[in-house]
């Protein structure tokens, strides 16, 4: 996603989101969970499983856009937008569980992608990867668009069916 995008984006559809709340959903592997942490809404921050007692982030290495769409889809947000990689949301703490996923983007879970084994990385939490997901804001964002557009289409219109004609001079 273009800079200038992600800021329209940061700046006119986020604040109608949930500020600060992260969002948690149970994985089938071992009762793990996933997260998103520091993002500016539920479907926004950077991606953290929770492994053997401990939450742990997920490296960027071949962070696509089908691992951002499985980890948007996990945790109930429409569509994934962006797939963020070099700590975008703050650098994690303690472990880095996953690195090297690699989603065909239809899977369930991100754990159902192929990685590499649980724990094994050659990352530093300079390279935690992030996933910005559409959530019910983008839905709205798009619909106050269109509801403000027509607006002022008809508007536009009353105006220029009141305005006097200018006589033609010969």
């Amino acid at each position: 996603m273009n800079g200038w995008i992600r800021m329209l984006w940061v700046l006119l559809c986020l604040p109608l989101c949930d500020f600060f709340s992260t969002s948690t959903v149970t994985l089938g592997v071992n009762g793990a969970q996933i997260r998103l942490v520091n993002g500016q809404s539920r479907c926004s921050g950077r991606v953290e499983v929770y492994y053997n007692d401990q939450w742990g982030t997920v490296c960027d290495d071949g962070w696509t856009l089908a691992n951002a769409e499985v980890v948007c889809r996990e945790l109930g947000c429409p569509r994934a937008v962006d797939a963020l990689g070099q700590a975008q949301f703050g650098k994690g703490k303690g472990r880095i569980w996953l690195d090297g996923v690699r989603c065909q983007g239809t899977e369930s879970t991100l754990t159902q992608c192929a990685h590499q084994k649980i724990g094994k990385h050659d990352c530093s939490h300079m390279e935690d990867a992030g996933v910005l997901c559409a959530g019910k804001c983008v839905y709205l964002f798009i619909h106050l668009s269109v509801f403000f557009l027509l607006l002022f289409i008809e508007k536009y219109e009353s105006f220029l069916n009141k305005r006097k004609p200018i006589p033609l001079s010969s």
